[in-house]
């Protein structure tokens, strides 16, 4: 009997040690490739995946045909929007002289590769200066590549003007900067009086100043291409029923935990305004949440908070009015995507649905990225229960199971040792 107790537990602790990992996932799809080059697969989300996912989405796993795991992220997705951004390149002054005749200063700024730059800007603490700039710019070789001649820097008491100096974008690596007026006669405000024998004058001080600055950077405006905002495509969502009941159209629809984000109403009655009300319900319909809104000819959006629930009610109050001719709804719903980068081959199965724990891939921390690049979208196979499905036990059941197990086992080893006891000869009385 403590053999067989012994047998019960060790199997029990090698089937909770030794599960399958697919065995959490309810269902699967298989996916196969499109006719695209690009190495960033896209699979699109459909009414089973919402259907059968959680909230977060974490209950979804991707392999490959032989069943390797393959790294994924689920992302929205997004309008490519173009953008003017400024990009700053630092660099190093490498040669510096003075040309005391001519009041000028050169001194070249090199880059650490050849960039397209349309501004230098100089790092001054000088809140009022006002210079002209020469500029040559050279490529990688060497060679000249344009020359510009009297540009403006200035700025007056730190209001007009900046620290900065403009041009025509130019690809080079270096550039020999020409600063004229490097040294400026400063006058200071404050005058000094001075009596003397025969007469009063009036001296003010006066110094020579150097145009000082930290250092030099380079910029240079660029297109960009970032993440606009998100897709929106329609939604399918079939009716499960319609009546009319005391002046109000109730129509229930499947909401296949689809987060919608919008609602159209519309109807063949060229004029009505009428209020209404939708409500989100789960599976046992306790109503997740409730909205109003006034139904009418304009055909108005009506934005929704994207809830995922099972069953979605309209209910359109009619009063006295006939019910709204041939009344339809529309939904919209933000595009979601599985982003995904396999590395052998594009037959893939995805496994979805039951009580997965999420995973976490670095693909999480680049996948937008990703989605503005070009992408290989792909519409999952047809749904099928996965064989390797077993829900999980829950640690109470299992509790509950071990303590009767061994509560049994006890009684079976008590009643063993009864028996042992009943069956066994009396002993001869002594004397005997």
């Amino acid at each position: 009997m403590k053999k067989l107790l012994l047998f019960l537990l060790l199997s029990l602790l090698c089937r909770l040690g030794a599960e399958d990992p697919l065995r959490a996932y309810e269902f699967v799809r298989e996916i196969k490739p499109g006719g695209g080059t690009a190495e960033t697969l896209a699979i699109r989300f459909d009414n089973a995946l919402y259907r059968h996912t959680d909230d977060g989405y974490g209950n979804i796993f991707l392999t490959d045909a032989d069943g390797g795991a393959v790294p994924f992220a689920v992302r929205p997705a997004a309008e490519k929007e173009e953008i003017e951004a400024v990009t700053r390149f630092d660099g190093r002054i490498t040669a510096f002289s003075r040309n005391a005749k001519d009041n000028s200063a050169s001194f070249e700024f090199t880059l650490p590769e050849e960039k397209i730059i349309c501004t230098l800007k100089f790092d001054t603490d000088l809140s009022r200066f006002d210079k002209k700039v020469d500029l040559i710019f050279f490529d990688a070789a060497g060679k000249t590549v344009r020359r510009d001649d009297t540009l403006k820097l200035f700025k007056y008491d730190g209001l007009y003007g900046n620290s900065s100096v403009a041009f025509a974008p130019v690809r080079a690596k270096k550039v020999q900067i020409t600063l004229r007026d490097f040294t400026e006669k400063k006058v200071s405000p404050y005058s000094t009086e001075k009596t003397g024998p025969l007469d009063h004058v009036t001296i003010q001080s006066s110094r020579a100043e150097e145009f000082r600055f930290k250092k030099i950077t380079a910029a240079a405006k660029e297109k960009q291409t970032i993440r606009g905002k998100e897709k929106e495509i329609p939604a399918l969502l079939p009716e499960l029923g319609r009546r009319e009941e005391k002046g109000r159209t109730v129509i229930e629809i499947d909401a296949a935990r689809v987060p919608v984000s919008s609602l159209v109403l519309q109807a063949d009655d060229k004029r009505f305004a009428r209020p209404a009300k939708i409500e989100f319900a789960d599976k046992k319909g306790k109503i997740l949440s409730l909205a109003a809104f006034e139904a009418n000819d304009a055909g108005k959006k009506i934005s929704l908070r994207g809830i995922r629930c099972d069953k979605i009610v309209v209910t359109v109050m009619n009063g006295d009015d006939a019910p709204l001719k041939n009344l339809r709804l529309s939904w919209t719903v933000p595009e979601r995507l599985i982003l995904a980068r396999p590395s052998g081959g594009k037959n893939l199965r995805l496994y979805y649905g039951g009580d997965a724990p999420k995973k976490t891939y670095d693909i999480e921390k680049y996948a937008d990225k990703l989605s503005l690049g070009e992408l290989d979208l792909l519409t999952p196979g047809p749904e099928t229960p996965a064989s390797s499905y077993s829900p999980a036990v829950p640690k109470e059941k299992i509790l509950r199971v071990l303590m009767w197990a061994v509560v049994i086992a006890a009684a079976a080893v008590m009643l063993g040792v009864v028996c042992k006891l009943l069956s066994s000869p009396a002993a001869p009385p002594p004397g005997e």
